[in-house]
């Protein structure tokens, strides 16, 4: 069949003829001609006369067929398939209406289909209203932390420098909002869960401009040309490169609105009088929609903000962060909640401006406190003394990776005083910089630091004469970056002098045994290429770093500790588990899997655990049908062994109601289905009735060599009254139908004429006195025949 645009090329008047219409229903907000659609009016609906008769089955294939073509030739994904769908459908047909039916314009439509995702995506947004709010919307999306919900957007979007109070905002209505939204963006934007996201990564990647050197923090100036390409129908495809919007937005300048946004939006006066911040946090963020997003993020839009911007807002900033005002305690109570690097129960006295500001990473005003004061650092917290909580500027600044402070305190000689950084000490500062690398009083900084994951702050320190070992009072800084996974940082500190690998923290956990249980598989190998590092190290639980990778789950480290040879895959810790077993009662197949096909050595197939099991005896009691038959299939497994209290796999298996085991076990050479346990003196017959597991019980009662009268010696029940004290009804019938057919003729025919009750049912009469079960002694139980 030819293409949709080879079949509109082809039209031509031919007189009268027969002819069908092709209905097009779009939004009102996408269509000019419906703006102004009363509640009583009809909606547009476009209509294109085609001179062939054409079915609703023949437009899809067209359709289909066009949009197969674009997508082989742009090698799109099923998604972005769809996507041009939708640009191809309403770009062809929703755009003739109101305009010109001639054949001449629609070939001219025709022309101006997107090409490229680049292109539909220019087009799309070429179409908005409000080119300038479009903007802001996206700028917004584009840098804010998390996704924000369009009550939020709603508020954000709004304001304006002038803003001082909620009132002053000029908010869109809260119910047109999301149509304010599609029709600023159109397709550019989608909303789930009223949180709104971009329609696609590609969608930013066509919007953000990558950081490249010599980048400007203003965006480029928009190309324009005398053409009026607004619309897409004056878009022809050469002036493509004249785009509005491809690589328009600048991160920096993304970050410098909504930075301006949240400092306006704390600025307003409806918070100079917040009382009992720190109780009444959920009602603030309840009746001021944007303000847990302002308190928690508006730091990091200022870090990442243009440093002219950031000028302009650190007055405003200052006010904000002024300590001991309502303002500052109401808005800093909602980020101390969401921030989990701050441990201490934080009181305005704790503060001052210096580690205020060297914990929110604001460089530009740190400078201007260190300047004014100099060395003259007295109540400005650059020592634990000083803050009252054993963090100084330089430990909060450090924690938090604020690279551009860190350079600052340590350039203006912070932590040359030992009580600076470690406190204990009243010593005066003499050769601020010097006195730190020399005496190593930056060591706790940097075992955090390395902890969070702050690689270009490590370095810094480190350069600073910071000890890359650490000491037992602030912890090693090697084990704090293994235990989190941090690979470079690790790397870093194995290339300086001393360090030992193989050091353990107060458990006995080596860098190894912590990366290993966090499953780092990267640093794993890494750690295994260093000399000295034991693959079969313990820490003083016993556990090795296979046997916690294990327990865990972390598939791609078990393969990659199995890979080197010189792991003991059958090593026991120290509860006396094997890895196979450990990862098999977490219910971690494929490790077990791993472990099992791996014939390099003896992974304990069928060693003895505490209370005298084995992993098939396990694998029986978890139902896991996958891992019993790789156990069975090695042939180095007992299917009869014993547990201390005489339970077989059977018995767990018929307890846990594992039917496919239990048949496979019936049929194993050397099985006995009528072992009773020493403990309760239970066969497997009676654990089976107890539970309920019909299609068990049947199995066992179709088996030879089980008794079906036997009494276990703690409560004297048979496994049919195991099965009525439970309400097992349909099991307790079949045991007694077993009963009577294996009964000699005379005591059959008794049991054949039961006592019943007045309305015919059967009454059984049990005279035990069933303890813990809800019985009575005596009780009458009723069995519908």
């Amino acid at each position: 069949m030819p293409s949709l645009s080879h079949r509109f090329r082809k039209i031509k008047s031919t007189g009268t003829t027969t002819f069908k219409r092709v209905l097009h229903s779009r939004s009102q907000l996408d269509n000019p001609h419906t703006q102004n659609i009363g509640p009583t009016d009809t909606p547009h609906v476009d209509e294109v006369i085609l001179t062939q008769p054409i079915s609703g089955d023949e437009i899809n294939l067209v359709i289909h067929n066009r949009v197969q073509e674009m997508g082989d030739r742009l090698q799109l994904k099923v998604t972005n398939e769809r996507f041009f769908a939708i640009s191809f459908c309403s770009s062809l047909i929703g755009r003739i209406s109101g305009i010109s039916y001639t054949n001449a314009r629609v070939q001219e439509i025709i022309h101006t289909l997107p090409r490229t995702v680049d292109e539909a995506y220019e087009n799309i947004l070429a179409r908005s209203p409000d080119q300038e709010k479009a903007k802001r919307l996206l700028h917004i999306v584009v840098s804010a932390v998390r996704p924000m919900t369009l009550k939020e957007m709603r508020i954000a979007l709004s304001i304006r420098p002038t803003d001082r109070t909620y009132e002053d905002l000029d908010l869109e209505s809260e119910t047109r909002f999301p149509a304010v939204v599609r029709n600023l963006c159109g397709l550019f934007m989608t909303v789930i869960d009223s949180k709104i996201y971009l329609l696609r990564q590609t969608a930013k990647e066509f919007l953000v401009k990558k950081a490249e050197t010599g980048d400007t923090l203003i965006p480029r100036t928009e190309l324009r040309s005398s053409t009026n390409y607004s619309t897409v129908e004056n878009r022809p495809h050469s002036d493509i490169a004249f785009s509005r919007w491809n690589h328009s937005l600048v991160p920096i300048e993304s970050s410098s609105i909504l930075n301006e946004i949240c400092i306006a939006y704390l600025l307003f006066e409806d918070f100079e009088s917040c009382s009992n911040p720190k109780q009444n946090v959920g009602k603030y963020t309840q009746e001021h929609v944007f303000l847990e997003y302002a308190a928690e993020n508006w730091a990091e839009h200022f870090r990442k903000a243009a440093s002219e911007r950031q000028s302009v807002t650190l007055e405003p900033v200052i006010e904000v962060c002024r300590v001991g005002s309502w303002r500052f305690n109401m808005w800093f109570s909602i980020n101390h909640e969401s921030n989990s690097y701050l441990p201490w129960d934080w009181k305005e006295s704790h503060f001052c401006d210096l580690l205020l500001a060297s914990y929110f990473g604001l460089d530009l005003r740190v400078k201007a406190i260190i300047d004014a004061t100099g060395l003259d650092t007295t109540g400005q917290g650059l020592s634990d003394k000083e803050s009252r909580f054993c963090r100084s500027a330089l430990t909060l600044a450090a924690q938090g990776g604020h690279e551009r402070v860190v350079n600052l305190l340590l350039d203006a000689g912070v932590g040359g005083e030992p009580s600076g950084i470690n406190g204990g000490s009243d010593e005066p500062l003499e050769e601020p910089l010097k006195n730190a690398a020399k005496n190593g009083h930056v060591r706790g900084t940097l075992s955090e630091t390395a902890e969070n994951g702050h690689e270009a702050v490590v370095k810094l320190l480190l350069a600073s004469g910071a000890n890359a070992e650490g000491d037992s009072r602030y912890g090693s800084p090697l084990l704090s970056a293994a235990e989190r996974g941090h690979l470079e940082i690790v790397r870093l500190l194995l290339k300086q002098e001393g360090i030992d690998p193989t050091r353990q923290n107060a458990t006995g956990n080596t860098p190894l045994i912590l990366a290993a249980t966090g499953g780092h598989d990267t640093l794993v190998k890494l750690l295994f290429c260093v000399d000295g590092v034991d693959p079969n190290c313990r820490n003083r639980a016993g556990y090795s770093p296979l046997s916690l990778a294990a327990m865990g789950g972390h598939t791609e480290v078990v393969k990659i500790l199995i890979a080197t040879n010189a792991v003991q895959l059958g090593m026991r810790d120290s509860q006396q588990l094997t890895p196979l077993v450990s990862s098999l009662g977490a219910g971690h197949d494929l490790i077990c899997k791993l472990l099992l096909n791996s014939s390099a050595q003896d992974v304990g197939w069928d060693d003895i655990h505490p209370g005298g099991r084995t992993a098939l005896s396990i694998a029986a009691g978890l139902s896991n049908e996958a891992i019993f038959d790789l156990l069975s299939g090695t042939g180095k497994v007992n299917p009869n062994s014993k547990s201390t209290s005489y339970r077989t796999p059977l018995s767990y298996a018929s307890e846990s109601g594992a039917t496919e085991i239990v048949r496979r076990l019936l049929t194993t050479e050397g099985v006995d289905p009528d072992l009773a346990d020493t403990n309760y003196g239970r066969t497997p017959l009676s654990w089976a009735a107890a539970k309920g597991h019909f299609e068990v019980v049947q199995l066992l009662l179709d088996s030879t060599g089980v008794d079906v009268s036997s009494r276990d010696f703690t409560y004297g029940r048979t496994p049919r009254e195991w099965a009525l004290a439970q309400k097992h009804s349909d099991v307790a019938h079949i045991i007694r139908q077993k009963e009577m057919r294996d009964a000699p003729d005379d005591v059959s025919e008794e049991m054949m004429s039961p006592e019943r009750d007045g309305d015919g049912d059967v009454v059984l009469q049990s005279t035990l006195v069933l303890q813990g079960e809800g019985d009575r002694d005596g009780e009458v139980h009723v069995v519908k025949l």
